[in-house]
């Protein structure tokens, strides 16, 4: 999911990236509990049929189900926002706690999305043989969308007397 901001006085822009997330924390916590209720009853059931070790894989698949809810969770949490003002590209990337933060020139920027057959493709924001891969979450779609608002973007203005 791709937010734009532009500025019309002024050339600037900020794009915000952030994955897809079908399902909120609350709503993944909600999933999990139901989850585990089911689980819960179907052991039983199983437990009362006689059939006692079905619980350990219950157990098992119960604790496999949240660590995948939650690296889910942790990775719908990424967010990456480009903010192209002035003379300067600055892109910010990671989790709410742990920012990173790149800064390119403008004017020796350059934005290029490599396609591959049977890869998807690379967004990437480079200077002088440096580069950073942007929107790995994205789709398709969205990211030959973000590579041509981000090169018109980046492109520099022209000035006119």
């Amino acid at each position: 999911m791709v937010a734009k901001e532009r500025d019309p006085n002024t050339a600037d822009s900020r794009f915000v990236l952030r994955p897809n997330r079908s399902l909120s924390w609350g709503a993944t916590k909600w999933f999990f509990a139901g989850s585990c209720l089911l689980y819960a009853c179907i052991a039983v059931f199983f437990l009362a049929m006689g059939a006692w070790p079905i619980l350990p894989f219950a157990g098992l698949e119960v604790i496999v189900l949240g660590a995948g809810l939650y690296v889910s969770a942790l990775r719908g949490k990424v967010c990456e926002v480009i903010n192209v003002t002035g003379d300067t590209i600055e892109v910010q990337s990671g989790t709410l706690g742990k920012m990173r933060s790149y800064r390119f020139p403008r004017f020796w920027t350059r934005v290029s999305l490599r396609a591959d057959e049977w890869y998807p493709s690379r967004l990437t924001i480079s200077v002088h043989g440096r580069g950073l891969e942007l929107g790995r979450f994205l789709n398709e779609e969205e990211r030959l969308e973000l590579a041509q608002e981000l090169t018109r973007a980046v492109a520099p203005t022209l000035w006119v007397p």
